[in-house]
């Protein structure tokens, strides 16, 4: 997750995302914002995010926004990074 934190800081898209196994079930995806967070936080929170989701968050840890998904966080989640031209 600290990877994840230094691409967004250096201004690429990083989503991070869960897929539930239930397919009737919604899954969650966030995305990853700049942050100054230490080692120490990302290892606990994970990244700084934002989500529009049952509470919009405009800035929240990681760890926090997939707690409606019992598991998902932080084992069960994908990191994706994409340039921004």
């Amino acid at each position: 997750m600290h990877a994840a934190q230094e691409f967004a800081n250096q201004g690429k898209l990083v989503v991070i995302s869960y897929a539930n196994p239930n397919p009737e079930r919604p899954g969650h995806i966030v995305i990853v914002r700049p942050s100054t967070k230490s080692v120490a936080q990302l290892a606990v929170e994970g990244p700084q995010v934002i989500q529009a989701a049952t509470y919009n968050r405009a800035s929240s840890p990681a760890a926090t926004s997939f707690h409606a998904h019992p598991g998902a966080w932080p084992n069960e989640v994908r990191v994706f990074v994409h340039d921004v031209p």
